[in-house]
C-alpha cells in the first residue's frame, strides 16, 4: 500500500512538473479553441476562443450571435456550450460556460510598443502570427496591432477572420486582449481589463435566450448589413444597419452605415453618422478619418483636413489619411501644392500596401 501511495505521488510530481515545464507557445495551444458553428441557412463557419476559467471560454460575440449549433473544439476534447456567464456588446466579447474543464491562460495588461502573438484558428486551422501593440486608445483601452517592423517593413494585418475571439498574448504567454477585427495594415483587440470585469459577472444565462437578446441581435443585423454591403447591395445593407441601430447603438455600426451611404452619394448623411461615431468613441481614429473622405466628396476640403488632422493625432502612421489630406489640399480653393507634397511623402514612408498612386499623385503636384 505504501508502494503505490509513493508510486501515485511521484505520478502527481511529474504532472505538476510537466505543466510547469510547457513553454508559452504549449500553453496558448492547450487553452485556444476552435469555435464551430452550425447557422440557420446550413453553412459552418469558424471562429476562435480561449479558455479564461477552467469551465469558461471567452470569444467574440460576432462569432456566436447567430449559431443555432456552437462547439468548442480543444486539442482533445469537444466542448458543449451551457450557458452565457457575461457579455460586453460595446467590446463585442462574450464569456460561456461549458461542458468539462480545459487550461485557462493568465491575464495581464498590454502595453504600447511590446512584442505579440496573435493565436487562434483562421480557416480553421492553427496559426500563430507575430505582430506589436501600435497604440492603446484611451477612451476603452482598445489594443490597435501591427505587423513586426511597422511601418518601415511591409506585413499583412496581425489578425484573419478566423481569428476573432482568439487570444493575443504578450512574450510570457500572458493575455493582454482579445481579437476583434483586423484590417489591411492594422488590427484590433479588446482588452483584458475588460474581460476581467466580466469575469465578476454572477449572471446565468440560457444561450438560446441570450441571443434574442436586444444588442445580440443587432449584431446579426449588422453581420447582415456589413454582408450585402461587401457585396455592393447598398439598399439592403441601409436595411440591416438600421434594424441593428434600432436595436443597440455602438460606434463601429455607424461607421459601416456611414460608409454605405457614402457607396449611395449621401455624403452629408455619412458625416452625420461618423459624427456619432465620434460621439461615442471620441479619439477613433478611423471615424475621422471616414467623415474627412465624406465631407471632401462633399466639397468641404477646409473641414475634411481639419479630420484627417485629428486621424493623423491619432494615428501617425495612418498611411491613407496622409494621402486624402494630400488630395483635399490640391482641391482646395487656394490649392496648397508643397503641403500636398509633403502628404504624399509622409504617406509612403509609412508603407502603403499600394504605393504608385502616392508616387502619381506626388509627381503631378510638383
Amino acid at each position: 500500500m505504501t508502494y503505490n501511495r509513493k508510486f501515485l505521488l511521484d505520478l502527481l510530481v511529474l504532472g505538476l512538473l510537466s505543466a510547469c515545464t510547457q513553454t508559452p507557445q504549449q500553453r496558448a495551444k492547450d487553452a485556444t479553441v476552435l469555435m464551430v458553428i452550425g447557422n440557420a441557412e446550413g453553412t459552418v463557419s469558424y471562429g476562435s476562443g480561449f479558455f479564461v476559467e477552467r469551465d469558461k471560454v471567452v470569444t467574440n460575440i460576432h462569432v456566436v450571435d447567430s449559431a443555432r449549433i456552437v462547439f468548442a473544439v480543444g486539442r482533445k476534447k469537444v466542448y458543449n456550450i451551457e450557458k452565457v456567464i457575461g457579455y460586453a456588446p460595446e467590446h463585442d466579447l462574450v464569456i460561456l460556460k461549458v461542458s468539462g474543464k480545459g487550461k485557462p491562460l493568465e491575464l495581464s495588461e498590454g502595453k504600447k510598443g511590446e512584442l505579440i502573438s496573435a493565436v487562434g484558428y483562421p480557416d480553421g486551422g492553427y496559426k500563430v502570427t507575430e505582430g506589436t501593440v501600435h497604440r492603446i486608445r484611451k477612451s476603452d483601452g482598445e489594443l490597435r496591432l501591427v505587423a513586426v517592423g511597422f511601418p518601415k517593413k511591409k506585413g499583412d494585418s496581425p489578425l484573419d477572420g478566423g481569428n476573432s475571439g482568439g487570444p493575443i498574448l504578450n512574450s510570457e504567454g500572458q493575455v493582454i486582449g482579445i481579437a476583434v477585427r483586423g484590417y489591411e495594415s492594422f488590427s484590433y483587440a479588446s482588452t483584458s481589463s475588460e474581460l476581467k470585469a466580466l469575469l465578476n459577472s454572477v449572471e446565468e444565462e440560457n444561450f438560446s435566450n441570450w441571443q434574442k437578446r436586444r444588442p445580440i441581435r443587432a449584431f446579426v443585423y449588422k453581420s447582415y448589413g456589413d454582408k450585402k454591403l461587401r457585396s455592393g447591395d447598398y439598399k439592403l445593407a441601409i436595411e440591416g444597419l438600421d434594424e441593428a441601430m434600432k436595436l443597440y447603438q455602438y460606434a463601429e455600426a455607424y461607421n459601416d452605415r456611414g460608409h454605405t451611404k457614402e457607396n449611395l452619394g449621401r455624403h452629408q448623411e455619412a458625416i452625420e453618422d461618423y459624427t456619432e461615431a465620434i460621439k461615442l468613441i471620441p479619439d477613433d481614429a478611423i471615424a475621422y478619418y471616414n467623415r474627412g473622405i465624406a465631407k471632401s466628396k462633399n466639397g468641404d476640403y477646409v473641414e475634411a483636413i481639419e479630420d484627417f488632422d485629428e486621424a493623423l493625432k491619432l494615428n501617425p502612421d495612418y498611411a491613407d489619411a496622409y494621402f486624402k489630406r494630400g488630395v483635399a489640399k490640391v482641391e482646395m480653393s487656394e490649392p496648397d501644392y508643397v503641403e500636398a507634397i509633403q502628404d504624399y511623402t509622409e504617406g509612403i514612408n509609412r508603407c502603403p500596401d499600394d504605393p504608385w498612386h502616392y508616387y502619381f499623385n506626388r509627381g503631378l503636384r510638383k
